[in-house]
């Protein structure tokens, strides 16, 4: 039995006999205490209701040497998860009319060069993983900035010719970030991250890239043999947004309540994409790619994973029931995606 389909016989038998009663803490604890300081030397996890906090809690050691607890406060890396951080950024932009998705990107950033082989590359393309650029992250050295990945793609060829097939590409999102500092006259992305969201919000244990304490030091291994896992990165932001749990409670309940956008924002943050052809995108295995979230082919979950070394993370959103659940950890092998539907599974969701 893999450890995701384990996970998950785990919570089937734990949710059970909970059929007319809410799930506790004590019921999370019995899905995630088996998998602390084995598969994980440690790991964070949020649960919310339609932006209701009902559990935020740390297991194990942020840092093994130290044996420094994992808390609520401690920031990890999110990796991916920035992605979606990102793809709001973006929309915001576009609804404050500084930003056209469908427009060239090269017109906010000229040191982009469009590519041979079909129509211009747009935002909107960057945003849903369709511009056909290669991803930069086999070619990946630790001093590449985002102005280095940039050029390296001006120089590639397109896998494919815009908005005809799906390609997930670091690159489309370092690019879009790019743009989107451009447009605000801004250094770093970090600087647009804390103005837009982390500031409004309160997220004090949130940053990019890492540069706050206590940060969750990164591991690779299993069975308890774990061994550090980093490699930090100036380049923003397709990753290396660093977050605390209980910063995400606060951008989940700033989603979840429209503070960060509106409804129609939020619809289309959540909808899949399309193709030129007007065919919704598929990913090759029957999903979807909105505004940084993975689409279920019903539509029913959105989610995305973040994978970088020394961390494995999964943010996932069930909108009928309106769970929510965020699994941060510290092992890069991890399977925080199985271990998020198990939670999720008790309360009927994903």
């Amino acid at each position: 039995m893999s450890a995701r389909a384990g996970l998950l016989a785990a919570a089937l038998l734990i949710a059970a006999p909970l059929a007319s009663a809410a799930p506790t803490e004590r019921d999370i604890d019995a899905v995630v205490a088996p998998v602390v300081g084995t598969d994980t030397p440690g790991l964070a996890i949020l649960v919310a209701q339609n932006g209701k906090t009902l559990v935020t809690k740390g297991y194990g050691l942020a840092d093994i040497a130290r044996r420094t607890p994992v808390t609520a406060d401690t920031a990890f890396d999110l990796a991916s998860l920035s992605k979606e951080m990102t793809a709001l950024i973006a929309l915001r932009f576009a609804k404050a009319g500084k930003l056209d998705l469908a427009a060239p990107i090269d017109r906010v950033l000229p040191s982009f060069k469009q590519h041979d082989g079909g129509r211009a590359i747009t935002a909107g393309d960057l945003i849903h993983h369709v511009a056909g650029l290669p991803d930069y992250e086999d070619l990946y050295e630790p001093q590449m900035t985002n102005a280095d990945v940039v050029a390296w793609a001006n120089d590639q060829e397109l896998d494919f010719a815009p908005g005809t097939d799906f390609n997930y590409s670091n690159t489309g999102y370092v690019v879009l970030a790019s743009a989107l500092m451009q447009i605000a006259g801004a250094a770093d992305f970090n600087t647009i991250l804390q103005r837009e969201i982390f500031m409004p919000l309160g997220m004090t244990h949130t940053r990019a890239p890492e540069g706050l304490a206590p940060t969750a030091t990164g591991y690779a291994g299993d069975d308890g043999d774990f061994d550090i896992s980093l490699a930090p990165s100036p380049i923003t932001c397709d990753g290396s947004v660093f977050a605390s749990i209980g910063d995400l409670a606060r951008y989940e309940t700033a989603l979840a309540s429209g503070k960060l956008a509106d409804a129609a924002t939020m619809k289309l943050l959540f909808a899949n994409g399309t193709f030129d052809s007007g065919e919704p995108i598929d990913d090759g295995d029957s999903e979807g790619y909105g505004f940084g979230w993975v689409v279920s082919d019903d539509g029913r979950v959105v989610s995305h994973r973040g994978s970088w070394f020394g961390a494995a993370n999964f943010y996932l959103r069930d909108l009928p029931t309106g769970i929510t659940v965020i699994v941060l950890a510290n092992n890069e092998s991890f399977d925080a995606e199985g271990m998020a539907c198990a939670i999720a599974n008790l309360y009927g969701a994903c």
